[in-house]
């Protein structure tokens, strides 16, 4: 109980909420890591055609079976409660056949309630090649570390930043400036330990740990508060208040634990 599903949970190619693609399942470009001994690649006459949510059930339309005994990894978009379900079981049903309930994810909940400050309200204006540059400070404290690299990855964690429809993240080919910092602290976290990217619907920002910088959450017993600055352009026109998403993962392929 607690998580739900989209309406339409497959979504458009462009933002797809339902994924079996190997490259993408876990994670984009995450096709060379593929257990191949485990999963089975999905054929695509196999990929799903249809996907319905109704609150905590997902029925997804597949256009022809998937072969027996063979095993398949999907990825799926849920909206997650706000704290981790005292039940948190999934089920699969398919073919007249049911799983045993398996475990589900532990919900990371941030102590207290982040907040987002913006040095300028200013709107762009249409046709303009003179773009609003906006800093805007995002205040948070985890409640999970957010891990350091580790020797055999290239990455370690991973902070993911999502602005609402109309903002956009500064980029130059899509890679992008950060000022990441404990709260209060003079110096911020060295460059070199970051990776900023942004995908390529320009609203999402992934934030990776390359070195040995690590964040602290609470659940460590030395969390830290902290202060992430991001660039984004500001939308045409006015629009009315939104709401951001920051999600930290302590892996950078950003599978669930």
């Amino acid at each position: 109980h607690g998580f739900e599903f989209e309406d339409d949970c497959l979504g458009p190619s462009t933002d797809p909420r339902l994924i079996t693609d190997y490259d993408t399942v876990f994670g984009e470009n995450t096709g060379g890591i593929w257990p191949s001994a485990d999963l089975e690649i999905w054929k695509s006459l196999c990929s799903p055609t249809a996907c319905r949510g109704e609150g905590r059930d997902a029925f997804i339309k597949l256009p022809v079976g998937l072969e027996m005994t063979r095993r398949y990894a999907f990825r799926i978009r849920v909206h997650n409660p706000l704290n981790s379900p005292e039940w948190n079981k999934w089920t699969i049903n398919y073919n007249d056949e049911s799983s045993d309930p398996f475990p589900g994810f532990n919900i990371w909940t941030a102590v207290g309630d982040p907040t987002v400050t913006p040095v300028s309200y200013s709107r762009n204006q249409g046709g303009s090649t003179d773009l609003v540059v906006n800093p805007v400070t995002i205040t948070f404290q985890p409640y999970k570390n957010v891990p350091k690299k580790p020797a055999a990855d290239p990455k370690g964690g991973v902070l993911r930043v999502e602005v609402p429809a109309g903002f956009s993240f500064v980029r130059v080919n899509n890679e992008c400036q950060v000022d990441l910092r404990i709260t209060g602290a003079t110096s911020a976290v060295p460059r070199a330990d970051l990776m900023c990217e942004v995908d390529s619907s320009t609203t999402k920002l992934n934030l990776y740990m390359i070195g040995s910088t690590e964040i602290q959450g609470e659940e460590s017993g030395s969390g830290q508060e902290y202060q992430l600055i991001v660039y984004v352009y500001n939308p045409i026109g006015p629009q009315a208040a939104a709401v951001w998403h920051l999600n930290t993962f302590s892996k950078w392929t950003r599978e669930p634990e």
